[in-house]
């Protein structure tokens, strides 16, 4: 009966009547930009071999590959230290100092393996803290060694625009056009670079000027965001017309479905219409603040001729000429060009947005800690009296979840807005690292705080009744992260692709095809970044206070388990690569692996951050809480005065470093104490002796790691980075002089002694690199066969032009600044002759002005 209706549902749509929007169309061509395996399908989240999923993270960019290497590191280094802690767990289970505190399964299940439930410290817990202590600091050297390997692995295997390039600053003045500081951007070069030949004579040259192009933006911050909002309008705009034509073009009477999509459309046009105008308005209106004078940005990108000149002017400042007024101009490495928010650049007060935003962040961070922890505590407080009615504690719960919550969100919605829209960030890759270094800090800083509330119960120390509190809140919270964020709202995607997909299936379908196929490609642009902080932040509450919760290994082990699977399937099945990972025409394969560059300063990937910057800070916390609670657990005991609760928490606040460095201090003095050899010494304080010992040998190692990333980041070279540089830069002039030397003497000799002279040189040469471990020209590059009747000269040269040019288009400017001048003054005349027909023509004469200008 149902099949009959359905057939006759069919059969009574008009012939011509054009399909409907299809999402499975959308969808299998989404599928096209994602990675596939060797097979020619779509990779499965499990199933393939390690080495394949590298090779496909590495399609989708370093930072995706750096970041997946990193999440399965910390899976290993969470089991291990899982294995480790598991004696202090099992006597921890056996302890009964919390049983008559447990209020419910979840409560015991949280806190029975915690140290507050033990009846007795051991030195045997002292001494697992010293090994996984250890292994927390070895595996910083580790990642370090990982990651630095993953780089290396991309600067091998690729070439890019910025290897040719170099980003020039300066400081802008009134009057200067682009065309005059081209000119003295290019003059400046060559006035660095002069004992550099553009000769026949030199075979490394690429017989070209040493500037090929230089891209000079201009500020239109404003203008150029307008624009890309009217184009963007413009495409919807005529595809539903498109789709409007094609449904009135139908000469039958319309479906009903049909019929009420054609209503939809042209309600839908009627709004895009008001938009339109408001639009050109507003583009009109910031074109005449905009668009009347050229406002350089105080930025320019250089792109070289040959990658041999650009370090030479790396970090360089040289000073040009623009009529009788000298410019300072600042050489420096630039980022990708599809790294740059074009935008943005130019901006005066970016330290001060920076500034600003940072502070308002730990303001709302810490006011939502402190909303958190009191609302927790005042429910558990009235939770004590018997007189409270049922529902009137039902609604204090309900309305104290809600602030939880509110509070939990309020710094996940704020700081991506505030650094997409308020920060003036010059590239993307900076935006990302601002973004997810605040995102770790302020939630670990919201998680220690509201824990901490709960010390005004037990008198400012970590006592047995903080763990059945402060304690089942923190485990309680990061199971709830697990469970919720990373399993169902970011490793399905609620935001992006259930819940959009469920109301165009559903509720309300697309109106184009064209809306469809945007529907059904959600994008990776920020993934990478949410994923990342959120598996750092637990990470960095692992390492404070798993030595008083070891349980805290295993919750971590189960997220980058279960993050290595959702990832997996999110960033090669679900998610298309995101933009500035994505462009494979601006990424060529290497036909050799160069000498190592000092120039090339280190990737701005926000896995660098978090591993160098981020976690020594983590490892350094937890030599220090694992201390502290420790000696809080064997000393404190409870106050209920709330006065004496606080003088007695910042007490204890003050006086821990000086606790510390004491007791490192007597046990240097006295070997035989930290193991407890002394008599008449207890169990915890062997164990105490025991932790001291391990920040004494840890704590060191871990600042010289930090202290020795800053180093580098702050561009002070150490040592042995001196004599690296050194040797390669007498390795290289030694090359140059023996290509040199059978170049002049190639042109002179012809026959066979020319033709074995150049081969044995250039075998020669093949075995140096080789010998550094790097693969030349093949074989099939360089046959001696074809040069019977040239000179050996002229072959090498040739073969030396092959070993340094890469495979980019000359022609092309990769730094021309995606939205020029002239795109934006042609949108904005089509505007006013179009759109807005009647508006005020008078600033032609100036917009002519100023395109002379450029």
């Amino acid at each position: 009966m149902f099949s009959s209706l359905f057939r006759s549902r069919r059969a009574s749509k008009p012939v011509g009547e054009p399909p409907e929007p299809s999402l499975e169309l959308a969808t299998e061509k989404a599928a096209l930009n994602l990675p596939l395996d060797s097979s020619g399908q779509r990779f499965k989240p499990t199933g393939a071999t390690s080495t394949e999923y590298a090779l496909a993270f590495e399609e989708l960019g370093l930072g995706v590959t750096a970041y997946m290497g990193l999440l399965s590191h910390w899976l290993k280094l969470a089991g291990i230290c899982l294995v480790l802690s598991i004696p202090s767990m099992v006597s921890n289970g056996y302890g009964h100092a919390l049983d008559d505190k447990q209020t419910s399964f979840s409560s015991w299940l949280f806190t029975v393996t915690t140290l507050g439930n033990t009846d007795g410290i051991t030195p045997s817990y002292g001494a697992t803290e010293f090994c996984i202590s250890c292994v927390i600091t070895i595996s910083l050297f580790v990642a370090a060694r990982e990651l630095k390997v993953s780089e290396y692995r991309a600067e091998k295997a690729q070439i890019t625009y910025a290897d040719f390039a170099l980003e020039v600053n300066f400081k802008p003045t009134a009057g200067f056009t682009v065309p005059e500081v081209k000119n003295c951007i290019k003059d400046a070069v060559k006035k660095a670079l002069p004992n550099e030949p553009v000769t026949a004579e030199d075979p490394l040259s690429l017989l070209r000027e040493p500037t090929s192009h230089v891209a000079v933006p201009v500020i239109q911050r404003s203008l150029k965001l307008l624009v890309e909002k009217y184009e963007t309008l413009g495409v919807l705009i005529r595809e539903r017309e498109k789709a409007r034509d094609e449904l009135k073009a139908v000469p039958d009477v319309l479906s009903e479905r049909a019929a009420k999509r054609l209503k939809k459309l042209e309600a839908a046009l009627e709004e895009d219409y008001k938009t339109r105008k408001e639009l050109a308005a507003q583009l009109l209106a910031a074109n005449e603040v905009e668009g009347k004078e050229i406002q350089l940005a105080g930025v320019a990108y250089a792109t070289m001729s040959n990658e041999k000149y650009v370090p030479q002017l790396m970090d360089k400042t040289l000073t040009g000429t623009i009529g009788a007024q000298e410019v300072t101009l600042k050489f420096r490495r630039p980022p990708e060009p599809t790294d740059i928010i074009w935008t943005n650049l130019g901006s005066t007060d970016s330290f001060k947005r920076q500034f600003i935003g940072t502070l308002a962040c730990l303001v709302l961070s810490l006011m939502g800690s402190l909303i958190i922890g009191f609302t927790t505590l005042y429910q558990e407080s009235r939770k004590d009296k018997s007189l409270e009615q049922f529902i009137g504690r039902s609604a204090l719960d309900l309305f104290g979840t809600f602030f939880v919550i509110a509070s939990y969100l309020s710094v996940f919605i704020f700081v991506p807005l505030m650094e997409e829209h308020f920060m003036r960030h010059r590239s993307i890759t900076n935006r990302e690292q601002s973004q997810v270094v605040k995102l770790v800090v302020f939630q670990v800083i919201a998680q220690i705080a509201t824990s901490t509330v709960f010390l005004l119960q037990t008198g400012g120390a970590f006592t047995r009744d903080w763990y059945m509190t402060g304690g089942f809140l923190l485990i309680n919270g990061m199971m709830v992260d697990l469970f919720v964020i990373t399993v169902l709202v970011q490793g399905y995607q609620l935001n992006n692709v259930v819940i959009p997909q469920f109301v165009a299936r559903y509720i309300s379908p697309p109106l184009t095809q064209h809306e469809a196929n945007i529907l059904m490609a959600p994008k990776a642009d920020m993934y990478v970044n949410d994923r990342l902080q959120m598996t750092t932040k637990f990470v960095c509450m692992t390492y404070i206070y798993a030595s008083a919760m070891p349980m805290l290994w295993g919750i971590l082990f189960a997220v980058c388990a279960v993050s290595q699977y959702v990832d997996t399937r999110n960033l090669l099945r679900i998610l298309q690569p995101p933009p500035q990972s994505g462009v494979k025409q601006e990424r060529t394969p290497r036909p050799y692996a160069a000498p190592s560059r000092p120039h090339r300063a280190p990737r701005r990937l926000q896995v660098r951050v978090i591993l160098l910057y981020v976690m020594p800070v983590a490892a350094l916390l937890h030599l220090i809480f694992q201390f502290f609670m420790l000696e809080e657990l064997m000393d404190g005991d409870e106050d209920d005065d709330f006065l004496a609760t606080v003088y007695s928490a910042l007490g204890n606040l003050t006086s821990t470093a000086g606790d510390i460095l004491g007791g490192v201090g007597a046990s240097l003095a006295n070997s035989s104490k930290i193991f407890g050899f002394e008599a008449g010494h207890s169990k915890g304080e062997d164990a105490l002796h025991i932790v001291r010992l391990s920040i004494l040998c840890n704590g060191p190692i871990v600042m010289f790691f930090l202290l020795n990333q800053w180093r580098r980041k702050l561009g002070l070279p150490s040592i042995t980075d001196k004599l690296k540089v050194a040797n390669m830069e007498k390795l290289v002039a030694e090359m140059g002089k023996e290509a040199a030397k059978v170049a002049n003497s190639g042109a002179n000799l012809l026959g066979e002694a020319a033709r074995t002279e150049a081969k044995k040189t250039i075998t020669e040469v093949r075995s140096a690199f080789q010998g550094l471990g790097r693969t030349v020209v093949g074989d099939d590059e360089f046959d001696p066969n074809k040069v019977k009747n040239e000179a050996a000269g002229v072959e090498f040269t040739h073969f030396c032009k092959v070993l340094h040019k890469p495979k980019l288009d000359p022609a092309q400017d990769p730094y021309q600044p995606p939205m020029p001048y002239d795109h934006v003054q042609r949108v904005v005349d089509r505007v006013r002759q179009t759109v807005l027909p009647g508006a005020n023509d008078a600033s032609t004469s100036s917009r002519s002005r100023t395109k002379e200008m450029i």
